[in-house]
């Protein structure tokens, strides 16, 4: 499951300098909205072993397939999780693409609906909000 915007680097614009007239820095956002997006997802993941939501990885330039036999945390984010995402997140280019992914087989039927825990979409909503969240304040 993802979300991908493909070809940035064949728009030609000089990015710095929209960036430099904006006043921020645009890995620094593509950072955050990915930290936020993984810590929603996260969180929101049902929980029954904490399996699922331990296996969220975050990634640049191609998914993260890696799967673990390991449960999660309760509280969310673990910080051996939150590490791994900063450490995956260190070199981040401008305009890269930055995957979140799960690849357990049946984290598309939670993602459905399949748990009273979390409504249908959670992914989705999770992505949606913090988009919402960003353009409110760009």
């Amino acid at each position: 499951m993802s979300v991908q915007i493909k070809n940035l680097h064949k728009l030609d614009i000089d990015f710095d300098k929209i960036v430099e007239s904006l006043g921020i820095e645009v890995v620094l956002v593509q950072k955050k909205l990915a930290f936020d997006i993984f810590s929603d997802i996260v969180g929101s993941t049902p929980i029954d072993t904490g399996r699922a939501m331990n296996n969220w990885n975050i990634s640049v330039n191609t998914p993260d397939s890696n799967v673990t036999d390991e449960g999660g945390e309760e509280s969310g984010i673990s910080s051996s999780k939150e590490a791994e995402a900063n450490t995956a997140m260190i070199g981040l280019r401008p305009f890269s693409t930055v995957w979140i992914s799960n690849s357990l087989p049946y984290i598309v039927f939670l993602n459905e609906g399949s748990s009273d825990q979390a409504p249908s979409q959670f992914v989705e909503r999770s992505i949606v909000n913090n988009l919402n969240s960003l353009s409110a304040i760009l």
